[in-house]
């Protein structure tokens, strides 16, 4: 995260925010087509995702995020998990931070990005993990990710359930 920072990231399938600081949500957004992802620069692509404010649930934050960097409203989701965050070494030692990921479904919306996302596009899904940028050490994670959300977004009870 920071060059002068050691963490730990590590991923757990509960169902219940881990003790730690709420770092916010992120979504795995599905659509018909493909998969939504968001660039900052047009080069790096990622999930929609983002902090939470006030006192904004999981899924509120993952809502505003979503409609905020990738102009889709989330017709429905389903928690996947968290990745916990510790602060091994450096100015930010003993630090917790934790994030929520999700699989959604989302309606995508015009095109009118008036936040940090410059564009948007949708892949395939056989070209997500090709497409997604990934930073050096979190591949397995997000293949896990992946694989997750993949599952929840075809499960017909899920999606009966939520609709």
């Amino acid at each position: 995260m920071i060059a002068d920072q050691r963490w730990l990231i590590t991923w757990t399938p509960q169902q219940v925010a881990p003790d730690g600081t709420n770092h916010g949500s992120s979504g795995v957004c599905l659509t018909d087509r493909g998969v939504v992802m968001v660039s900052r620069d047009a080069e790096c692509w990622e999930l929609p995702a983002g902090r939470p404010e006030a006192d904004e649930s999981l899924f509120d934050t993952l809502r505003r995020e979503v409609r905020e960097e990738a102009c889709c409203e989330v017709e429905t989701a389903r928690l996947l998990g968290f990745t916990v965050s510790r602060c091994l070494e450096g100015h930010e030692q003993g630090v917790v931070l934790v994030r929520s990921h999700w699989s959604a479904r989302v309606a995508v919306e015009p095109w009118q990005p008036h936040h940090e996302t410059v564009e948007r596009r949708e892949v395939a899904r056989a070209d997500f993990l090709s497409v997604l940028t990934i930073e050096a050490g979190l591949e397995r994670f997000y293949e896990e990710l992946w694989s997750s959300a993949r599952a929840a977004g075809e499960s017909s009870v899920w999606r009966q359930h939520h609709r």
